[in-house]
């Protein structure tokens, strides 16, 4: 079963929910924005789910996280998460839905090694069909080539292959 959103977190209903499903036997993979970690945390403590897909949106600074989210965030929730899926309870993978405007090459790597211990940053390219900002509709998305080549360059990061000169991992997200 598969928990999406919006953000399921959000619902003080979702810890019963999980346990239905639970009862029930199946498996659950939560799709989350990792804004509320104390949610995570009792779902991972309880052993409740069984994979995590979390979307981060930007590097991992505050400025960077409020343009890619279109919203000031409480930065620490978000690395709080990251830390509680680094733990490895579960299998989990990051993702990042690439938005020309919003992430050049060198955000995309920067968030890589930000979140090098992890094992998977899934890149997503953007999709201006159906986006909540009109102003976005019109944009191209990056070519599938140069996405593809991205991913190859964040897989190589993460598995410390490679060495970006200019980007030096976070504290709380090494």
């Amino acid at each position: 079963m598969c928990i999406t959103g919006g953000e399921p977190t959000l619902h003080s209903d979702l810890i019963r929910l999980v346990e239905c499903f639970k009862k029930e036997q199946l498996l659950v993979k939560l799709d989350t924005n990792g804004s509320h970690p104390e949610v995570l945390e009792e779902l991972l403590s309880k052993g409740m789910i069984d994979y995590v897909a979390m979307d981060v949106k930007a590097p991992l600074d505050s400025e960077s996280y409020a343009r890619g989210s279109g919203v000031i965030v409480e930065l620490e929730k978000i690395t709080r998460s990251i830390q509680l899926l680094q733990g490895k309870r579960v299998p989990y993978e990051f993702r990042i839905t690439v938005v020309p405007t919003l992430h050049q090459r060198e955000d995309i790597f920067l968030l890589a090694q930000e979140l090098k211990s992890s094992g998977k940053l899934t890149l997503q390219n953007f999709n201006p069909a159906h986006t909540l900002d009109g102003s976005l509709r019109t944009m191209e998305p990056y070519p599938s080539r140069e996405l593809d080549e991205m991913q190859e360059e964040v897989d190589l990061i993460l598995q410390g292959e490679t060495k970006i000169d200019a980007v030096t991992s976070l504290p709380c997200c090494a």
